[in-house]
Parts: C-alpha cells; sequence; structure tokens
C-alpha cells in the first residue's frame, strides 16, 4: 500500500458555481448554439448548392445526397440543442428572479431568450 496520496486528493474540493458565473455561462451556451443553428443551414443550402450542380453536370451524386443527408440531420440536431439551452437559460433567468446584483446578466439574458425565440419559431 502507497503511503502517498494522489494529486486528487490533495486538490481541494469544487465549490459550486456562483450564480452569476453559472447564468453567464448558460448565456454563453445558448448564443454559441444559435451560432451552431446558423453555421448548419448555411452548410445545408451549400450543400443543395452543389448537388444541384452536380445534377445538371450529369454527374454521380450519391455521395453529395449523402453529404446533404447528413448537414440536414445536423441542423435537427443544433435545433434540439438550441431548445436545451433556451429552456436552461429560460429556468436560469426564472431562478434568478429579482436579484439586484443579477439583472444586468437577466437583462442580457432575456435580449438572447429572445433571439432565440425568434429563430425557434421561424425555423
Amino acid at each position: 500500500v502507497s503511503t502517498q496520496s494522489t494529486w486528487e486528493e490533495k486538490m481541494p474540493p469544487k465549490p459550486a458555481p456562483s450564480a452569476d458565473r453559472a447564468l453567464k455561462v448558460k448565456i454563453g451556451t445558448l448564443k454559441r448554439n444559435l451560432k451552431d443553428l446558423e453555421v448548419c443551414k448555411a452548410e445545408v443550402q451549400r450543400e443543395t448548392e452543389r448537388l444541384e450542380k452536380m445534377k445538371s453536370q450529369g454527374q454521380e451524386t450519391k455521395q453529395q445526397q449523402n453529404c446533404l443527408d447528413e448537414s440536414v440531420a445536423m441542423v435537427s440536431d443544433a435545433k434540439n440543442r438550441l431548445n436545451l439551452a433556451y429552456t436552461d437559460l429560460e429556468n436560469a433567468v426564472t431562478a434568478a428572479g429579482d436579484d439586484e446584483s443579477l439583472q444586468e446578466l437577466v437583462t442580457e439574458a432575456r435580449d438572447i431568450l429572445g433571439k432565440a425565440q425568434e429563430v425557434l419559431t421561424s425555423a
């Protein structure tokens, strides 16, 4: 039996993230998911155009169709992640309530929630 302890045992326990830190993370997550969805939609558009061009030139399109199908699946996945991030941030804003120290972050969160809501309703 070793008498030396591992470095993990020497580390103090991680504190729970502060409310403002948690809110910042959730805001960042929603922003990232919005951008991911944008990128995925642009990729579907690009792959669709490439497929149409290949078809018009009489080229083999099976592989390109597979690429397009994969891109469409990525959009669906991005929407699901966006919905989860939206709900998570919405719950965090509700939990923050009237905490004066978080009002600036709550305002930012509400702005990004509004943008996400527009994207989700138009998608």
